[in-house]
C-alpha cells in the first residue's frame, strides 16, 4: 500500500492536470481562492476513494462467491481461455481493417511529404 501511495503522490501527470484545469474553475471575485482550489482538488480525490473502495469490496465479494464453487471456477477459467483465444485469433475483418488503415497512413504520409516539398515554393518570401 505504501508503494501505491508514493507512486500516486509523486505522479507528475496528476500535478500537471490539476495545475492546468483547476484554476479555470476558481472565481477570484467570490473570494477565498485558496479554499476554492482545495475543494476542487479534494472532491476528485474523495470520489476516487469512494469508487475505488466500492470496486475493491465488490471484487472481494465476487472472488469469495466464485471461489466457493469449483464449477464456477472452471467456468471462469474456460471463459477467460476463450477470450484469450478469440483475442489472439486473427480474423479476415481485422486483417482487412488493418490493411486499410495502413494504406490510409501511407497515403497521408505521401501527401504530407509532397506538401512539405512544395511549401517553400508556395510560401511568400519575407
Amino acid at each position: 500500500m505504501r508503494t501505491g501511495v508514493v507512486v500516486g503522490v509523486t505522479n507528475p501527470k496528476t500535478f500537471v492536470l490539476f495545475t492546468a484545469v483547476v484554476p479555470q474553475f476558481v472565481d477570484p471575485a467570490a473570494g477565498g481562492t485558496t479554499v476554492q482550489m482545495l475543494v476542487l482538488g479534494v472532491v476528485p480525490m474523495l470520489i476516487g476513494l469512494v469508487t475505488d473502495t466500492t470496486w475493491a469490496i465488490a471484487a472481494g465479494r465476487a472472488r469469495t462467491w466464485l471461489a466457493s464453487s469449483p464449477r464456477r471456477m472452471t467456468t471462469v477459467g474456460r471463459a477467460g481461455g476463450a477470450c484469450i483465444i478469440g483475442w489472439a485469433s486473427p480474423s479476415p475483418v481485422q486483417a482487412t481493417t488493418a490493411d486499410r488503415a495502413q494504406q490510409r497512413r501511407r497515403h497521408l504520409s505521401d501527401t504530407a511529404d509532397r506538401a512539405i516539398c512544395l511549401t517553400p515554393l508556395i510560401a511568400p518570401s519575407v
